[in-house]
């Protein structure tokens, strides 16, 4: 008897757990969030040297100050990078908003509300 009320409250316990966790997921699933995928990977593939101060500009975290433009201009020259760069065009053409990562915002932003979103950026490397 001990036994059955116990297993009574248990799948008791685990179907209001469950109602909570739908509400709160439902609340999640409200949160608007703007994501917008940038495409560096590509851009950079496809620039000339004559680009670089430009792309420095546009994402100046993926350019540290310590290296010349030179760096850059050989890795646009590198034929393994343009090896690579060809590939992962191959494997993705186009990069959509999933999703996986406008969920992963939305839960973000939920529990966290001071973070804001942040850029997304594909890069290569």
């Amino acid at each position: 008897m001990v036994k059955n009320i116990f297993f009574l409250f248990l799948g008791l316990a685990f179907f209001i757990s469950c109602n909570q966790e739908d509400k709160v997921e439902e609340e999640i699933s409200k949160i608007p969030v703007d994501i917008k995928i940038e495409r560096f990977d590509k851009v950079f593939a496809e620039a000339s040297p004559s680009d670089i101060p430009q792309l420095k500009k546009r994402y100046p975290l993926l350019f540290p100050e310590q290296y010349a433009d030179s760096v850059w201009v050989k890795m646009l020259q590198d034929t393994i990078q343009q090896e690579l760069n060809r590939e992962v065009v191959k494997a993705f053409p186009e990069v959509e908003q999933t999703e996986e990562i406008e969920s992963l915002f939305q839960h973000v932003q939920y529990y966290f509300p001071q973070v804001s979103v942040p850029r997304v950026i594909t890069i290569t490397s």
